[in-house]
């Protein structure tokens, strides 16, 4: 698979990303349950490439850091329905690579 060439560049540094960067439908990974019920907790870091439609690119999506695997599947799930706001640099729409994005799993 050829992927587009990517227009700009946010590294999150393990945190949100950016407020230009706006997730606007299907909230979150969902939490293991197997891992929710042994009150395991941990994170996920991964960086990925979002379409000028908001879509995240199919074949982008890397997993960069793990505290366990099942959580890693839980976010790529959750990656491949994710929704964004396009992002449009003085009107021109924009591929956007996110690296270092961390989704955390944390009991309550």
């Amino acid at each position: 698979m050829v992927l587009p060439a990517v227009d700009t560049t946010v590294d999150v540094g393990g945190g949100k990303p950016p407020t230009w960067l706006r997730q606007v439908a299907n909230g979150g990974p969902r939490y293991p349950v197997e891992q929710r019920n042994a009150r395991v907790q941990g994170e996920v870091r991964v960086s990925y490439a979002v379409d000028t439609t908001g879509k995240i690119i199919r074949g982008t999506a890397e997993v960069v850091a793990e505290s366990h695997r099942a959580f890693s599947q839980s976010v790529c799930e959750f990656l491949r329905t994710a929704r964004y706001a396009p992002v449009a640099l003085d009107g021109k729409p924009q591929i956007v690579r996110v690296t270092n994005h961390r989704f955390l799993f944390e009991t309550r």
